[in-house]
């Protein structure tokens, strides 16, 4: 029988892997930005489309 999940993961100590080498949070932001970009193209359509 296998152990429970949370005991085979291993997952690095905060002094290994900082937030800055981590592609979790450059993708985060990313993913942020493209956002914020949809958001204002819809409202200027919005806009546009008001005028």
């Amino acid at each position: 029988m296998n152990p429970p999940l949370f005991k085979r993961i291993k997952y690095p100590k905060s002094s290994q892997m900082s937030d800055n080498n981590d592609p979790r949070v450059y993708f985060a932001a990313e993913r942020t930005l493209l956002a914020w970009v949809r958001s204002s193209l819809g409202l200027m359509g919005v806009g546009f489309a008001v005028d």
